[in-house]
């Protein structure tokens, strides 16, 4: 395989894994209501950053195989043969290191994990075909039993031994999640897989730490217990604003919505804010606010159905369309397909430098933001978010600029590897970037100040609770 190949393939595997459905959680001890333990576990976070670094150098110089026994996590004993473990996993196929860095001049802001899920599962398939045939014979004789209770039996049977030959599968999955260190905040997909697998990966974390100790690799041991010694706690990030006092309600589009389309209404006190980063698109899902079973999708049709507009040529869309749109048809927004300003970042803005003769290309990205396309809903009352944007001039400016580095420059394997981390960390500020403006977004339309400062909606919850 060519390093041009290997190039293209990492690309787009890692742009795949940022492009995911994902949620936002907190990251911290466990009392989030303790102000000491939370500054502590904000503390051991960023001793995370040089732990995380120090490891990262560790398994590439030495071809660390990550997935040995003794660096595994086991959620079901290693002892059955429906076992389930988690491993670190390398985010090339030609490496070793799991971790990716968000590196902004000499800060790191956050680091990008790959993890696999490996587990053992009985072959449904013949678990069934045999249940059908004890279904059968079980009925031939005059005792018939259920498909259930005929596939109960089956199960049971396996935890005393194999007397079916049933085959074990081997099934495996990746995860990837995004740690902000500064702000204490993890981007991941909600599934309880993955779920599994943050909490596992402070585990293995450990166990890898301890083997570098082992190596006599400096400094690891002791930044290992500082930002290891206590467990770490996840919990949604709305969950955790409005615990705190930050926020007073949960993500919701239709309030998310209602909110902003307020401000857009001209008022001399409108004008004195900010704008904001986000505008809506002609695609979103509704549903019926009297029957939530009843849902209607929108492709970039929504304005097919708004009276007055042309849909040859509609106008851009503002949040006072798609909030009057909602409310005339007593409809509550499901999910939203949005465009998102965030700062065009270090990737680009090298990329401009570095090939002028490349540097001839759209507008868009010379200034100091950029769009960005998102697909966007609540889940459980949490901020989901989704880049649906192609990134088209991240992908054209990591792969030149990489192609360039590896025409000009013989590295070794070594080599290959962190230069593709390093350039593909270049990337990960716009997931960074992406956090930030969605927990703003949701902060600023469910301010608690507010909130408890109008009169009226403390009179209703106070008559609400009475």
């Amino acid at each position: 395989m060519s390093i041009k190949e290997i190039v293209g393939q990492h690309v787009k595997s890692f742009m795949s894994s940022i492009k995911n459905n994902q949620a936002i959680y907190t990251i911290g001890y466990g009392d989030e209501d303790n102000e000491e333990e939370q500054s502590n576990s904000s503390k051991a976070l960023l001793k995370l950053k040089d732990l995380t670094q120090i490891l990262h150098e560790y398994v590439i110089e030495k071809k660390i195989n990550t997935a040995t026994d003794e660096l595994r996590c086991y959620t079901k004993s290693k002892e059955h043969p429906d076992k389930e473990y988690y491993s670190l996993a390398s985010h090339l196929n030609i490496g070793y290191s799991p971790f990716m860095f968000n590196q902004v001049e000499d800060e790191t802001r956050g680091v990008f994990v790959k993890i696999k899920n490996t587990r053992f599962v009985w072959c449904t398939k013949t678990i069934g075909i045999i249940a059908s045939e004890m279904y059968e014979t079980a009925f031939k004789n005059d005792e018939p039993v259920t498909m259930k209770e005929a596939r109960a039996k089956i199960s049971d049977s396996l935890l005393t031994g194999n007397v079916h030959n049933i085959p074990l599968l081997e099934k495996s999955s990746y995860i990837t999640f995004y740690i902000d260190l500064k702000n204490q905040r993890i981007l991941a997909k909600s599934s309880h897989s993955d779920q599994d697998g943050i909490s596992a990966f402070f585990v293995l974390l450990k166990r890898l730490a301890e083997k570098a100790d082992e190596d006599r690799i400096k400094k690891v041991a002791t930044l290992a217990d500082e930002c290891l010694k206590n467990k770490f706690a996840i919990n949604p990030y709305t969950n955790s604003a409005m615990r705190n006092g930050q926020a007073y309600g949960a993500y919701s589009l239709s309030n998310l919505v209602d909110f902003y389309a307020e401000r857009e209404v001209d008022t001399e006190e409108n004008k004195k804010l900010e704008a904001c980063g986000l505008t809506p698109t002609w695609s979103a899902n509704f549903a019926s606010k009297h029957d939530s079973t009843k849902v209607i999708n929108f492709k970039n049709s929504i304005s097919l159905f708004i009276p007055d507009i042309d849909s040859e040529s509609p106008p851009p869309t503002t949040f006072t369309m798609i909030n009057n749109f909602a409310k005339n048809k007593d409809l509550n927004v499901g999910k939203i397909n949005v465009v998102g300003e965030i700062p065009s970042g270090s990737l680009l803005k090298k990329y401009i430098d570095f090939m002028p003769e490349d540097a001839e290309v759209d507008e868009a990205i010379k200034g100091d933001f950029i769009d960005v396309t998102y697909s966007t809903q609540s889940k459980d009352g949490n901020i989901c978010m989704q880049i649906t944007d192609p990134l088209s001039y991240h992908k054209i400016a990591v792969t030149k600029m990489l192609d360039e580095h590896f025409k000009e420059n013989a590295c070794s394997n070594k080599e290959i590897e962190r230069t593709i981390l390093i350039w593909l960390g270049e990337m990960l500020g716009v997931l960074h970037d992406s956090i930030d403006m969605f927990t703003t977004l949701y902060l600023e339309s469910n301010a608690a100040d507010d909130y408890f400062n109008d009169d009226a909606v403390v009179e209703k919850a106070m008559r609400l609770t009475s």
